[in-house]
């Protein structure tokens, strides 16, 4: 199953041009499809899928991909992702003050 979502993922990206968060979202998105799966089921797919990628892969973003691994930060990241895709983040967005009067 691992391989098949990280062919998937390798047939749709080109690995010289996304960054290792597009890689790690786009991780996500395929396993998010998995049906039958739990949530933390789910997260421990996506490392698993991940740590393949360093394991048949030797390039930059696998190199990323293994540091982020090993720092033990993937699961924050994969936090940050859900959290974001759940809630709306108020970021950039200028208050609009509406004013009764007008003079």
């Amino acid at each position: 199953m691992n391989t098949d979502i990280l062919a998937n993922i390798i047939g749709e990206n080109d690995l010289n041009l996304i960054n290792s968060m597009q890689l790690i979202k786009s991780v996500m998105e395929h396993v998010e499809k998995l049906e039958n799966t739990a949530s933390g089921e789910k997260k421990l797919i996506v490392i698993n899928v991940l740590q393949d990628f360093i394991k048949y892969y030797d390039n930059t973003l696998s190199i990323d991909i293994k540091n982020l691994l090993e720092s033990d930060i993937i699961t924050h990241i994969i936090e940050a992702f859900i959290f974001t895709s759940k809630t709306k983040i108020d970021i950039n967005n200028k208050k609009k003050v509406r004013k009764c009067f007008i003079f």
